[in-house]
């Protein structure tokens, strides 16, 4: 009989324990969300709160600049290089959303100059004019030497780059009237 209220005992303690763990899954899920939506974010929380979040705020952020009403996210299951494509006084635009990393040192990987590269690259073989670069981080110097050439120089090309800081202040303004938003892909 003791044996069994011991048995009885542990079998309780596993379902509380899953019961408690099911609750803190709740709570955490919860509170990302609430955070999200209601808090001061920082480049690291975008980071944290994931590529889909992302891609939202960079489509707010396009439609609040008054590029686009139409803003289409593509899949990224593949993860091409255009995340999402808009239509801007008649042409079409190539977003590239670029989440970078916290290195070890504690700072943000750079875009490079590959990666601005591979958005032009797609803009030629499209016949795109126009992209933009989101980034929660900084452009490395000869990433950034190369799109200021690029934008000077090209009559044909351009490409417009939105960094972390100017992402935030629009995240912040977007949390003050927010209005929860699903992404559908394109």
């Amino acid at each position: 009989m003791y044996i069994f209220k011991i048995f009885l005992s542990i079998i309780f303690l596993i379902v509380l324990n899953k019961i408690l763990l099911a609750v803190k899954k709740h709570l955490e899920i919860k509170l990302k969300l609430n955070s999200m939506s209601n808090s001061i974010i920082s480049r690291k929380d975008l980071l944290e709160f994931g590529m889909d979040y992302y891609l939202t705020l960079c489509r707010y952020i396009i439609i609040e600049k008054k590029l686009s009403k139409e803003v289409y996210i593509q899949d990224i299951t593949g993860r091409e290089i255009v995340d999402i494509k808009f239509i801007n006084e008649g042409n079409q635009v190539y977003v590239s959303c670029i989440l970078k990393e916290i290195l070890e040192s504690g700072e943000f990987e750079d875009v490079t100059y590959d990666e601005v590269l591979d958005l032009l690259n797609f803009m030629i073989k499209d016949n795109i004019r126009k992209g933009i670069i989101f980034t929660n981080s900084f452009i490395e110097k000869e990433a950034l030497e190369f799109i200021e050439n690029l934008n000077k120089n090209s009559d044909k090309y351009e490409i417009e780059l939105i960094d972390g800081y100017e992402i935030i202040k629009f995240a912040r303004k977007r949390n003050e009237k927010f209005e929860e938003e699903v992404i559908n892909y394109a």
